[in-house]
């Protein structure tokens, strides 16, 4: 498949979820896909937003989302972060920490909409994580 086309197909998801959501009590006002992205080489983590930007996942935007909760398919409460200590979290993260929250309270369904928990590198990244979030985190593109 051609990049533009996977991006607009993307973009096109996410707005009818974020579309989706809008008469409930909380909507969620931003969403973003994190994929394995190949870059200059190496797999590293890519984002592509609602907005159709398509970007590599730095260190500084995924820092940004380890104190907020972010939903997996509008469904599914997450915190999202790199794992290490302060020092080892520059440049680009070589792992995603995926931590569901509350795990107890949810169905098998909904735990089955994300496979990828844990410390997860790009290339243990299986299937792309689709994220909703309530704001847009600060530094992300709007």
């Amino acid at each position: 498949m051609r990049p533009d086309f996977v991006v607009e197909k993307v973009k096109q998801t996410l707005r009818e979820l974020l579309e989706a959501s809008r008469y409930q009590p909380h909507p969620y006002r931003y969403g973003f896909v994190i994929h394995p992205r190949l870059e200059e080489g190496r797999v590293g983590f890519g984002v592509i937003t609602a907005g159709g930007e398509s970007f590599q996942l730095t260190s500084n935007l995924l820092g940004t989302l380890a104190e907020a909760t972010c939903w997996v398919y509008g469904q599914l409460p997450v915190r999202l972060d790199r794992p290490g200590t302060p020092s080892e979290r520059t440049g680009l993260p070589q792992a995603l920490r995926v931590t569901v929250l509350d795990e107890e309270d949810h169905t098998k369904e909904t735990l089955a909409l994300l496979r990828a928990r844990g410390p997860v590198t790009p290339d243990e990244l299986v299937e792309a994580v689709v994220v909703l979030t309530h704001e847009r985190p600060e530094g992300w593109p709007a």
